[in-house]
């Protein structure tokens, strides 16, 4: 999927955020990437022809 820019944005943030995290994993810090992946997740279902 590294030809939809979405997915791309998403990857490069869980990049930046594992420096960001060290050894301290907690919602606080992660919530950019989880809210990126829910946001990719439901425009692909949106997008997506039903059937």
């Amino acid at each position: 999927m590294g030809h939809d820019i979405g997915h791309l944005l998403l990857y490069a943030i869980g990049l930046v955020l594992t420096f960001n995290m060290g050894r301290d994993i907690t919602l606080l810090v992660i919530y950019p990437f989880v809210f990126g992946w829910l946001l990719l997740w439901w425009n692909n279902r949106r997008r997506r022809p039903a059937g």
